[in-house]
């Protein structure tokens, strides 16, 4: 399957902890925050995400954790 560029509105603490997971695995260049974002995005599609009545960004991270919590 093809890939789309998009752009995505980062801080610098989200695009400082994507670094420091390439920098504490002796990063190569075998990989890039690009492909970070892809596996978190597809590990987030195997979860039973429940979106409904969500209005904030801090109700979503609080959904997709439970999501998680509850998959393990």
């Amino acid at each position: 399957m093809g890939k789309f560029s998009i752009t995505l509105g980062l801080t610098r603490k989200q695009v400082d902890f994507l670094d420091s997971i390439l920098k504490s695995r002796g990063y190569r260049g075998r990989f890039g925050r690009a492909t970070i974002i892809r596996a978190l995005l597809n590990v987030a599609k195997e979860l039973k995400i429940d979106v409904a009545g969500v209005k904030s960004e801090k109700q979503l991270k609080e959904r997709i954790t439970k999501s998680f919590q509850e998959s393990s």
